[in-house]
């Protein structure tokens, strides 16, 4: 009796054994943000939601999904050390995470519109939002996502010059997360941004954009030199303008006081003269002699101040008018002190005294 109860304790401790595996491997607990496929007997049967499931044994199984994981951050490295990479990892799973997370496109080579070579890196930023469809609507979900964006930028940068395409980025983001989103979405994945990570030329275009870059550069220096020397002139010139200016200005004004000056000058000596002349004429008057007599009295003196200016002359022969009516007023006798005594002086200039013809006629009668 107590071997049958022993032996029976056994069967029961192995089958509750079993049953708690089996228990164990039927009961899910899934967490928050993911989700899980179930198939019973092959057959889609429905997703599991966050929280505790159990599945029939043997009956329902979940369904694995192949996806790649990209990781950006720091990892080891056995020859630098540690370092900043993007990696990518491909997970089995039955539980598929429904948070947004990065898909990494390898880099390949696309061409321009004008035939320049260049390598480009893609980022992707989704979420699964229908794990039905990504599961059954397409086979390899990860080859098709990677083989639809090589046609798509392909078609993109082929529409673009080079040009463009460096200075394009955003129109190229915008683009290519309309066309993505569309097809994509199909597929069960919601895209929300796509980021163009690295756009590289070909080598030799790099070196050609290097050489353009410093010839760029160095006509912009140029031309900055240029404009700068461009700028001094005009401010010389502005200057020297300034300068020529004031100096007109000063000369104008030295000429007008000068002007004033030579005015006032004559005005005073024109008054003092008159003043001489009203002096001399109020003598004259006094004297009981005519009006005619001032107008003798000035051509006398107008006329010896000739013979002075003449005896200054380096002339040899001087020819003088002749009128014997100052001559006889006495004016005449003053010659030797113009022409000096007896003709001794140094310089001496002989005068030569021409009578009028009529008064020459006169004497010959």
């Amino acid at each position: 009796m107590s071997d049958l109860v022993v032996a029976l304790l056994i069967v029961f401790g192995i089958l509750l054994l079993i049953g708690l595996i089996i228990l164990c491997n039927n009961v899910v607990i899934i967490h928050q943000a993911e989700a899980m496929c179930i198939e019973r007997l092959g057959r889609f049967n429905r997703v599991l939601e966050p929280g505790i499931h159990f599945l029939v044994p043997l009956v329902e199984r979940p369904r694995e999904f192949h996806w790649r994981r990209t990781e950006i951050g720091v990892h080891s490295s056995s020859v630098k050390g540690r370092a900043n990479a993007i990696r990518d990892r491909t997970i089995v799973s039955s539980r598929i995470d429904l948070r947004e997370d990065i898909f990494n496109f390898l880099r390949q080579e696309v061409y321009t519109k004008d035939t320049v070579q260049l390598n480009i890196n893609c980022l992707m930023l989704y979420n699964i939002n229908n794990v039905r469809r990504c599961l059954y609507e397409v086979e390899d979900l990860q080859a098709a996502i990677f083989n639809t964006a090589q046609t798509q930028l392909k078609e993109v940068f082929g529409e673009l010059t080079f040009s463009q395409a460096l200075s394009s980025q955003a129109y190229v983001n915008a683009h290519l997360m309309k066309e993505f989103g569309g097809v994509f979405s199909a597929w069960g994945v919601e895209v929300h941004a796509m980021e163009l990570l690295e756009l590289v030329p070909d080598d030799t275009i790099s070196r050609n954009l290097k050489k353009q870059m410093v010839a760029e550069r160095t006509r912009r220096g140029q031309f900055i030199r240029s404009e700068g020397e461009k700028e001094a002139l005009n401010l010389r010139a502005e200057g020297d303008k300034g300068v020529r200016m004031n100096l007109a200005s000063a000369e104008q004004e030295s000429m007008r006081k000068r002007s004033e000056g030579q005015r006032e000058s004559r005005i005073m000596q024109a008054k003092a003269e008159a003043q001489a002349l009203q002096i001399i004429s109020n003598s004259i008057m006094d004297e009981g002699d005519s009006a005619n007599s001032i107008s003798d009295y000035l051509t006398a003196e107008r006329y010896f101040k000739l013979l002075i200016d003449s005896g200054r002359s380096k002339a040899r022969d001087v020819i003088l008018p002749y009128d014997p009516k100052y001559i006889e007023s006495g004016y005449i006798k003053r010659l030797p002190t113009v022409f000096g005594v007896n003709g001794s002086a140094k310089g001496v200039v002989r005068a030569k005294v021409v009578k009028p013809l009529a008064a020459e006629l006169d004497d010959l009668e």
